[in-house]
């Protein structure tokens, strides 16, 4: 899909530099010049007016970020499901296997109205969910099934911080409460 307006601003930069080049031309060279730059009535040619193009409140700070690095400039204001799927699945730091994307395809489809598109609001309906998991890539992990990072890893990627006060990661889990930060999509 192609965003109006992104097109017409260069458009209506090239006409002004063109009315003002005429302008000199003609000033310089003779009227005979700057005939050529006007249409059938004399005046000179103009694009039509672009649409003004709405931009969603966001409720989310993070999938605006999202949104805005990942979609807005290829897609503008929807995005294909799988394409979607994809991105972030990637933006997660998962591995883009053909169930996993089947499983997140199947929470952006129950969001979307439009058929096999998410719009940005639709996918802002789900910043509750987003929010208790703990960010957009808890909430990918949590549509998984695999919350729960491999054994010796935390969730942010590094050892967990236990390991470095020589605690057994068990240990550091009962000490805990055995709390993990399990977070389940609707």
């Amino acid at each position: 899909p192609l965003v109006s307006p992104r097109i017409s601003r260069p458009h209506l930069a090239f006409s002004a530099d063109h009315t003002e080049l005429s302008q000199a031309a003609a000033a310089e060279f003779g009227e005979e010049i700057a005939e050529g730059c006007r249409d059938v009535a004399g005046e000179p040619r103009s694009l039509a007016p672009a649409k003004e193009w709405q931009r969603h409140e966001w409720k989310s700070a993070e999938l605006r970020r999202f949104w805005d690095a990942r979609c807005l400039d290829v897609y503008g204001a929807s995005v294909p499901v799988d394409t979607l799927a994809l991105m972030m699945l990637q933006a997660s730091g998962v591995e883009a296997r053909l169930d996993q994307r089947e499983a997140v395809m199947k929470r952006l489809s129950a969001l979307a109205r439009e058929e096999g598109r998410v719009k940005e609001a639709e996918l802002d309906s789900c910043c509750a969910e987003v929010r208790r998991c703990g960010g957009l890539r808890s909430w990918v992990r949590a549509l998984l099934g695999s919350e729960q990072p491999p054994e010796g890893v935390s969730a942010e990627g590094g050892a967990p911080l236990a390991s470095t006060w020589g605690m057994s990661s068990s240990r550091a889990s009962r000490t805990a409460g055995g709390l993990s930060g399990v977070c389940f999509a609707p």
